[in-house]
């Protein structure tokens, strides 16, 4: 796909979800005269060598970094069951994102003080037995990360989960619409078209300058629950999430109760103003170079 637009002539490519912008980085990588490089919906770009940080990065490459909230999401494990004691989790070794999820995880459950057991993958056909191992370790619940392999098989997960009567929780409101019963992440995916449309729009103005401008990082947490899945499995979910959510599943119907906000009408001037402080914010400046090659040095040591 990635060389099908470059033998087409492409002079910018823009790229969706992290194993389609890390295959796309490493193959203009290459190129003397890369085309430019953005991306969106990308959850790990600095384990799955797409950048090291926001700006240190190849200069034809810029996006935006959604943050999925880990430690709230591995939050809702105890408000659903406060007697948790083992988060069963599935990781393949092979996705960036997947590994990146799979870690923040195991980090915040432990904060907690809960045991985290994962069960490896190499493809989506190693899903059932993978989820039948987590269960023979007693696990209480499963909490999939982002990796793109166990995300969207989840239903496969789920078709050995409900056998064990244990519980599958998604790391992305979407998850709800494969079956699980609760899904919480982030869900702006409206906020991530008009953060990388305002790039490329400044970028074709004149205004910006690729290798300058870091990548934004966007933080949301959003929480949507599958009411139907809940009574398949015979549980009650539990109040503290049912009141967090903003989509639910419920006789087959899917229902909005809150929506995320939309870019408001504005001039051209208004719309220029708001992108030139957007911009400003993102202006990769020797001291701020600096600062994330210091810390880069320190985590190496």
């Amino acid at each position: 796909m990635v060389e099908e637009a470059l033998d087409r002539g492409a002079d910018i490519l823009l790229t969706f979800s992290t194993p389609v912008t890390q295959i796309a980085a490493n193959i203009t990588k290459e190129m003397d005269d890369p085309p430019l490089l953005f991306f969106a919906i990308v959850s790990a770009p600095y384990t799955s060598g797409i950048a090291d940080a926001s700006c240190i990065k190849m200069p034809h490459v810029t996006g935006t970094h959604l943050t999925i909230p880990y430690k709230q999401y591995v939050a809702l494990s105890k408000l659903q069951m406060p007697d948790v004691q083992t988060i069963g989790t599935i990781v393949d070794t092979a996705q960036g994102n997947s590994v990146y999820g799979v870690n923040q995880i195991t980090k915040f459950a432990e904060e907690l003080g809960l045991t985290v057991e994962a069960a490896p993958i190499v493809s989506a056909a190693d899903l059932p037995q993978a989820t039948a191992s987590l269960a023979d370790k007693g696990v209480d619940m499963l909490m999939i990360g982002l990796g793109y392999t166990e995300a969207r098989g989840i239903p496969a997960i789920i078709g050995v989960a409900e056998d064990y009567g244990i519980p599958v929780f998604g790391a992305s409101p979407r998850s709800i619409h494969l079956g699980a019963l609760v899904g919480a992440g982030f869900d702006d995916l409206y906020g991530e078209g008009v953060t990388v449309g305002r790039m490329i729009a400044a970028y074709i103005d004149g205004a910006l300058d690729v290798s300058k401008t870091g990548i934004s990082s966007r933080v949301d947490l959003s929480v949507a629950v599958n009411l139907d899945t809940a009574e398949e499995f015979g549980v009650t979910v539990a109040d503290a999430i049912l009141d967090q959510a903003v989509m639910v599943i419920e006789d087959g119907e899917l229902k909005v109760l809150s929506a995320p906000p939309r870019l408001s009408e504005m001039t051209l001037e208004e719309h220029k103003a708001q992108t030139t402080a957007f911009l400003a914010e993102l202006e990769c400046t020797p001291e701020r170079i600096a600062e994330q090659q210091a810390q880069l040095q320190n985590a190496e040591e």
